[in-house]
């Protein structure tokens, strides 16, 4: 049972990666960017890129750890640890510096996704660590 809410938690985390490699072209974000040089408009969407490829690679270690290399309970370890500092870092921030305002609830929504996913990866791991 563990290991399915960790593969849901990965797997939403790729949901995530592939939506921030989208979102830019999506969006049209260079419409919103008129005023900006060039270089920080290439900066801006840079970051948003390798976000992108760090949730990718980290949803893919996930996966990979949990279908894979579930006996090494160090790495499982490891892995639960740096996905619930990530999960938690995004709740933390969304609560500091809300996402989603334009939109009545979608702030609210966004926040209870983050959640969701931050559990998906905290409660194994507190399961992992104390059994």
């Amino acid at each position: 049972m563990i290991k399915i809410v960790i593969l849901v938690g990965s797997m939403i985390t790729l949901g995530f990666a592939v939506w921030h490699f989208l979102v830019p072209w999506k969006h049209k974000w260079s419409n919103y960017m008129p005023n900006i040089s060039k270089d920080l408009e290439n900066s801006i969407k840079a970051t948003n890129f390798f976000f992108a490829l760090s949730l990718l690679l980290l949803g893919s270690l996930s996966l990979i750890v949990t279908s894979w290399l579930w006996e090494d309970t160090l790495i499982v370890k490891i892995v639960l640890v740096m996905m619930s500092i990530l999960w938690t870092a995004r709740v933390v921030y969304q609560i500091i510096k809300p996402q989603g305002k334009m939109l009545q609830h979608v702030s609210t929504i966004i926040l209870g996704t983050y959640i969701i996913t931050d559990l998906l990866f905290v409660i194994p791991m507190f399961i992992v660590f104390f059994k």
